[in-house]
Order: structure tokens, then sequence, then C-alpha cells
């Protein structure tokens, strides 16, 4: 038996948690030995196949699943070294679902980077192949004896830790180090708790039209612009001084929450009024999924307003499309809609133009005023009835497009440099500040330009139009970059302005206390006075409570989920390592002092809090009973987990045909 091989493997693995699970050394031996373990069955299996009268084709699967093991391996070093951060499995499978896009994502970033990426896997699926026979060959010639009592050594070895771990899920643990972990939902610490006092489930409520006239209605503009932080106003007034000059219109509000750290989760959020969480692996977003909910675009259409969403990137990139491009939405565009030139800029003409030209890729992002330019168009045709317009502008997401004529008042920002997304130089933070500032500046004069078209026609003043950051963005503030990692507030937080039809009151207010994402579209139908649906999970932020909940979540380079109470925050990460930290934000805004275990009272109370919304989440849209009869719970009302439970059996126990009291 080749046992070298066996402990290269465990000493490659626990190299691993040490490097990524803050040396950890009992998760090291337990690593090792896992992986040492499964390459010994598998190996056991192997040469006793070989001995069979099917020979060959018998060994078949053992060396194709010998061959994946290698490749993963190769997959998850790949990752560490181009991103700085090994996959987790959803994260694989999100890379697997959008392949193009995640090309056309590294390629923006740096070609050069992808294609040594590529090399790494070919190499390593020649040497997956080759070495599998090899191995094989060697088995042939071994005992079974000699195999079956190595691997029942390792088995042993393997039961002794777990025993002293005394942990059913130590099994789990001990694959944390690598691709392959089992990365099970009993993996997380979290437990499936009581939902005590924080939702309430309500008959579902189909939406229901306003009896009001429609030509009543102020049209609603919503302007998600990428990555646009909560500060960059406060500490970089310069950078988008259009944006700065009407802030006083309307109201500021300075604590405003994304639902998450990366896109696919906050946008989709952001149109359907609900968490994106709510199962603690990806659901994604299928077309026909019985839970998806409606979108702002259905409810509006619904209640007489022409509604379109005009986007600048590819929609298609988590499958975002499949919930935004429905019948509600009666114009939809995006990238790939585009028949013009996409952006370019010195990265893009080695990578994205030249694989559009090639036609490898359809489509990469079109550049923000043009996009600003269609949806102007498109209010023009509809301006004389109530319209409910999205958009989505890019140019302020890594690696922050310079149109061309863009001006750069903000030096140094020369970024020619490596620079892969979320892992460029720590030191050159100054140089790519400074060119997301002036991203930020020439997306400010765009809006300049579309708000100036607005108020030449009247549309300005009686609209509700709200600009607000999809997320925000971090420049090694805490150790990472860009988004779709943790949750501080420089990522969780983000820009948050609305400005309500003129003459409204609250205007020219400022709005201190904390809201969600999922509040701004309740905000939107309370302005328009449609009736409220509890379809939706938000609420109108003047109806919120001092001490309402506001829950986050994030599922790429970290699993984490977040609750805010303000001023404390909890934040409680799963993936790559167990942690948990606890803020007091009004005396630590930065998050610099972690009080999860100076507080253990406080921390306790939040953790069963965030526990409970974990449950009822997951619960809810676990449950077809659930999901189909009832809308999304809401937080701050009165129920139990036995009402839930109780709600489900006597659904699942009715008969074909009865209806819910």
């Amino acid at each position: 038996m080749p046992i070298c091989f066996f402990v290269g493997i465990a000493a490659i693995e626990g190299g691993t948690v040490l490097t990524y699970s803050s040396g950890n050394l009992t998760h090291a031996a337990q690593s090792g030995i896992f992986l040492t373990v499964s390459f010994g069955l598998l190996f056991t299996l192997a040469a006793l196949l070989s001995r069979t009268r099917i020979g060959w084709l018998a060994l078949l699967p053992v060396r194709i699943a010998l061959c994946a093991a290698i490749v993963c391996i190769a997959l998850f070093w790949g990752s560490v070294w181009v991103m700085g951060e090994r996959f987790s499995s959803d994260t694989l499978l999100f890379v697997i679902g959008n392949p193009i896009r995640a090309v056309l994502h590294l390629v923006q970033s740096d070609p050069l980077m992808l294609g040594a990426l590529v090399c790494v896997m070919a190499a390593a699926c020649a040497g997956a192949v080759k070495l599998q026979s090899r191995v094989t060959r060697l088995l042939e010639r071994e005992s079974t004896r000699t195999i079956v009592t190595a691997n029942l050594t390792l088995i042993a070895a393997l039961c002794t830790q777990l025993g002293v771990q005394g942990n059913r899920s130590a099994l789990l643990d001990a694959s944390y180090g690598s691709l392959i972990a089992l990365e099970t939902p009993s993996s997380i610490p979290l437990q499936m708790v009581s939902c005590g006092e924080l939702s309430h489930l309500i008959p579902y409520t189909p939406p229901i039209a306003a009896s009001n006239s429609a030509s009543s209605r102020p049209p609603v503009i919503v302007i998600i612009i990428e990555a646009l932080r909560s500060d960059i106003l406060s500490t970089q007034p310069a950078a988008m001084p259009f944006l700065a000059s009407i802030v006083p219109e309307g109201v500021l509000f300075d604590k405003d929450y994304s639902t998450s750290s990366h896109t696919d989760y906050a946008n989709l959020a952001i149109w359907y009024s609900r968490y994106p969480f709510r199962s603690d692996h990806r659901l994604g977003y299928p077309y026909d999924a019985p839970w998806r909910g409606l979108s702002a675009f259905e409810y509006f259409k619904l209640n007489g307003y022409a509604t379109a969403y005009f986007s600048s990137q590819n929609e298609k990139w988590g499958e975002m499309i499949n919930w935004l491009k429905r019948p509600g939405t009666d114009t939809f565009f995006h990238s790939e809609d585009y028949h013009g030139r996409t952006w370019e800029n010195d990265d893009d003409a080695r990578g994205l133009i030249a694989l559009i030209r090639a036609g490898i890729a359809t489509a990469g992002k079109v550049e923000d005023s043009i996009t600003l330019g269609f949806a102007r168009d498109w209010i023009d045709q509809h301006s004389a009835a109530p319209f409910f317009i999205g958009m989505d502008l890019q140019n302020t997401h890594y690696s922050y497009v310079i149109p061309d004529g863009g001006s750069e008042p903000f030096k140094p920002d020369d970024m020619g440099f490596k620079r892969v997304y979320a892992t460029w130089p720590r030191d050159k933070a100054r140089e790519v500040r400074n060119r997301y500032l002036n991203a930020a500046w020439n997306v400010d004069r765009d809006l300049a330009d579309f708000v100036r078209d607005l108020r030449k026609r009247g549309i300005w003043d009686r609209s509700m139009v709200v600009i607000v950051g999809d997320h925000g963005e971090a420049f090694y503030e805490h150790g990472f970059a860009n988004h779709s990692g943790p949750l501080y507030d420089n990522v969780a937080r983000s820009f948050a302005w609305v400005k309500f039809p003129k003459g409204d009151p609250r205007n020219g207010h400022h709005f201190s206390d904390p809201i969600s994402h999922i509040d701004l579209i309740p905000l939107a139908v309370a302005t328009a006075g449609l009736p409220p649906w509890p379809g939706f999970q938000g609420i109108d932020p003047w109806r919120r409570t001092e001490d309402m909940p506001i829950f986050l979540a994030a599922n790429a380079l970290v699993w984490q989920i977040g609750v805010v109470r303000w001023p404390w925050k909890l934040l409680i990460e799963t993936f790559p390592k167990h942690h948990s930290e606890l803020y007091r934000l009004d005396s630590d805004p930065a998050e610099h002092r972690n009080l999860f275990v100076e507080m253990p009272t406080k921390a306790k109370r939040l953790t069963n809090v965030l526990e409970e919304w974990r449950s009822c989440q997951i619960d809810y849209y676990d449950s077809a009973p659930l999901y189909t009869a009832f809308d999304p719970p809401h937080y701050g009302v009165l129920t139990t987990q036995e009402e839930l439970a109780a709600a489900s059996r006597d659904l699942k126990s009715r008969q074909p045909g009865q209806t819910t009291p």
C-alpha cells in the first residue's frame, strides 16, 4: 500500500487548514486523516475490482472518481492562488452555472491570470489521468490483506479522534480544509430554534389594484448604482458633486443596509422586497420557482403603471434575468440587448471586446451613459401616464470604468499592476480607491444630464426618485477588498436617497434610523398611494419601530449572516471559518473592537434573534404548504414556531379543493 501517498495528501490538506483555519491543529489532523481514509477506501475498491472478471470496466468509475478528486484539489489551490480565497461548494456551483459570465468577470480583471488558471487545470487533468492509471496498476500488485489492514488502521484512528471530539459534526469538520468537503447544513453551528416573537405568517393575500385613478399617481424612478458606498458624500463629496447638490431636495438615509454583500443577492432583494436568504445553500432564481413572490414591476403594472427595466450589466449573471424579465415588465433591456459597442478601456480591449468580436461571448456590460440614454427615451414615450422604471448602473464596479472622454480628477489612479478582483495588492489601495472615485465622478456627470432632462420635461418635480447602491465597496479596511465578502458596514451599508414628489413634507429632512433595502419598494408603494401588500417583507421606513431588526446574508467568498439592532450588530460566519463578531456601531463605527466575548449576554440575545430569523426563513421556503398558502414571515410581529408547524400540518391534511380560512 503506498502509504506515502496518503501521508502526502494528509500533509497537503493539513497545511490547508493551518493556513485558512487560524492554525487549528485539531482541524488540521482531522482533515488529513479524513482525506487519507477517503483516498484509501477509493484505492481499496480499485484494487478489489481489479481482481474481478469485469476487469478494467469495473475500474472505470473508480478512475473517474480519482481524476475528479485530483482536479478538484487543483481547482481549490488554483482559486487560492488567483483569488486568495478557497471555493465553497456553493461558489463552485455558481461558477459552473455561469461559466461565460464568470470568465468575462475574470477577463476584465486580469486575462493573463485567467490563462494561467486554465493551464493549471489542464495540467491537473492530464496528471490525473496518468496518475490514476499508475496507482491502479500498483494496487494490482498489492495483497488485499495489506490494503484492508492499512485502511482499517486509518479508520480506527479517525474514529478515536471523533470519540475524543465528542461531536457528531466532527466528521464534517475533518473535511474542513478540502474543496470536496461535505458542506451541508448540518456542518453549520447555528441551531434551528423557535421563531419566538419575530415572525408572523399571514394567509396569502393576492395583490389588489388601487381604486383611485391611475393618472393621479406619481411616476417612480429607481436607480441602483453598483457598489456605491454610504459614506461617499461625507468623505469625498467632490467625487459626486451633482448628487451632493440635490441631496437637500429629498431624504438621505444614512443607515441604509443592503441585504447582502454581493449583487445577485442584493439586487433582487430590492425589486422583490424580500430577504434573499432562503436556505443555507443557494437556491438561485429558477424561472418557475413557486416561492418567487411578486416583483415591484409586476405590482406597479397591476396598478396601471407602465413598467421598464434598463441595466448596464448582463442579467444572466446568477440567473437574475429569470426573475427580472417577466410579463409584468413591459420593457426589459440589459447588455445582451445592446447591438452597439460595449464599454471599452485598457483592460477590456485585451479581453472582453476580443471575446465578443470572436463570437465567444455575447455581451459584457454597457457603459452607463448608454443605459441612461435608453431609459430617458423610454420615459419620454411614457411620461403622460404613471410609470415605474428601474435602472442598474455598472461603471462603478471593479475595475471601475472611465468612459471615452471621461475625466479623472482624483490622482494617482494608475492601475497598471496585477489586479484580480478582491485580491489586488494592499499597498495600491490609494490608487484603486481613486479609480473608484473617478468612475463615480463620471457616473455623477451622467446623472446630472439625466436629471436635467427630466426637469426640462416637467417630470422631475412630480416623480418619486430613488438612488441607491446595491451594496458598498471595501478597500482593505478589514483585510479584504471590493465586495462579495464579509458584511462589515463599508460593504453592507450603501448610499440611499429618496426624493418625493414636490410638496411632500418629508423632502429636505434627514432619516437617521436604520432601514433595509427591502423597505424601499414598500416606501414607493405608500408614496404612490397604493395598497400595501404583505407579500413584501419590507416595511415603509416611517412605520418602522426603533428596535426592529435588520438582517443580512452573504453566500459568496464567505458564508455569513448578520443582524443589526441599532446600535448593535452581530455577524456569524460559517465559511471559510466558524467565527462570531459583535460590534457597537455608535461608539465603534469602523468595527474594530469585537465585543462578542466581552459582552456574552448581549451576544446571546442577538444570536437568538439571528437563529430565529434563519429558522423561520428556512422553514417557510422549505415547506410548499407554507409558501403557497401564506405570505413570507414579517419580523417584529408576534407568532410562535408551534403556530408555524401547526399551520403546515393543517394544510398538509386538508383535502383538495378546500381553502384557507
